[in-house]
């Protein structure tokens, strides 16, 4: 994919697959829901997720986000990044609003209330700024593999 499409194809989607290497340095792979912001995936998790732990104690962190079938016409992107985890109080609250609003605006349906300020005491912002980016589509094969 060209950087454009590599851009739009980040932004139009918003469920990703985040690798971060766990304690004993395995993969540890989990969807997360995420916000293509400012060049930039965003999410937010619990302080005191895994993945959280994980990227504390070692940043290097992997994102992928795919369209997974039909076969003819996967697509997706990797990509590789150094995980910065901010726990800073204004930052928590600015960022989850702006991937609730973000939700929002995908979902459509009124999105259940959620007091932010309360919230945020217990939750990050992690975001991956990409370092490399690998892409492909399936599409572009014109059914040759």
């Amino acid at each position: 994919m060209t950087d454009e499409e590599v851009e739009a194809f980040l932004i139009e989607r918003t469920l990703g697959v985040l690798g971060s290497v766990d304690g004993r340095g395995y993969p540890h792979l989990v969807n997360v829901t995420y916000l293509y912001h400012r060049g930039e995936l965003i999410f937010s998790s619990f302080v005191k997720a895994q993945k959280i732990v994980n990227l504390q104690r070692n940043p290097r962190a992997s994102m992928l986000i795919e369209i997974a079938s039909p076969y003819h016409e996967i697509r997706g992107v990797l990509v590789t990044a150094t995980a910065s985890v901010t726990e800073d109080f204004e930052t928590v609250c600015e960022l989850m609003a702006v991937i609730a609003e973000n939700q929002q605006r995908r979902v459509g349906d009124p999105q259940p209330e959620m007091d932010l300020s309360q919230v945020a005491t217990k939750r990050v912002i992690v975001s991956l700024k990409p370092e490399r980016i690998a892409s492909w589509d399936h599409r572009r094969l014109g059914g040759v593999y």
